[in-house]
């Protein structure tokens, strides 16, 4: 008795199909899982933004503006000014900041640039703070102290500004992935972006040319996002693959 081929085909098509379905429901599954968590450590990274953001900022505000103002008037007192110095070390971490990479791979460049330069700001606040410290065991400062410290002073506040410009592009870049890829999940445009009260204190980011080349590296290298259009055409080429080894695979069979 001669077999039917619809017989054949058709439960396995059918037990194919199943697999096919169950295992794309699982992706699905897992990829939107893997965002979810990618999205937490997006928050993590911002929150540690915001808190070396602002510990630079009130230094700024409380610290160097004030200093600044005194070397107009008193440079001998100006020098002998001092303050607890903040922590402001940016901890990159790769590790957990890897998936980054998969948006922007210019992101942990970014990173280890922002902690690099964080770590030496650190050092010269803290040698600033030692110097004045010094400076204040003298009744009248030599000359060439007080030059010096003006030159540390200086120093550090160039190092202030030069983080903070670092952060401010690493904010923007991250709403800029986050409007790109993490459209369906929540963040307040707040968490992001910078306080215009504070617009005075920030640097214009031209002034240090290392952050401008490294802000044009990063908007030339964003990986473009799938379109619902893309994955249509993506799983279409896939089923066409599938059904032509399916098809050659029969048709070897019945030979």
């Amino acid at each position: 008795m001669p077999i039917d081929a619809t017989d054949i085909i058709i439960p396995f098509a059918s037990a194919f199909a199943g697999a096919y379905f169950a295992y794309q429901f699982n992706t699905c599954s897992e990829n939107r899982k893997h965002n979810e968590e990618n999205f937490k450590q997006f928050n993590v990274l911002l929150n540690q933004i915001n808190v070396i953001w602002m510990a630079l900022l009130n230094y700024k505000i409380v610290y160097l503006t004030k200093v600044e103002k005194l070397l107009l008037e008193d440079e001998q007192k100006a020098v002998k000014e001092t303050i607890h110095p903040p922590d402001v070390i940016f901890q990159a971490d790769i590790e957990q900041n890897i998936f980054l990479a998969k948006y922007n791979f210019q992101f942990l460049l970014l990173l280890s640039e922002i902690e690099k330069q964080s770590l030496l700001t650190q050092n010269i606040i803290h040698l600033c703070q030692q110097q004045f410290s010094e400076n204040n065991t003298w009744v009248t400062l030599p000359y060439d102290k007080v030059k010096s410290s003006i030159e540390t002073f200086k120093a550090t506040k160039n190092f202030v500004d030069k983080v903070l410009v670092y952060l401010l592009l690493l904010r923007e870049k991250l709403l800029e992935c986050k409007n790109r890829y993490f459209r369906f999940l929540y963040l307040d445009n707040r968490d992001i972006w910078v306080n215009h009260n504070f617009n005075y204190l920030i640097p214009d980011i031209s002034q240090f040319s290392e952050v401008t080349n490294l802000s044009e590296s990063i908007e030339n290298s964003w990986v473009k996002p799938y379109r619902l259009i893309d994955y249509l055409k993506l799983y279409k080429d896939k089923l066409c693959f599938k059904f032509s080894s399916f098809f050659n695979f029969i048709g070897i069979r019945n030979k």
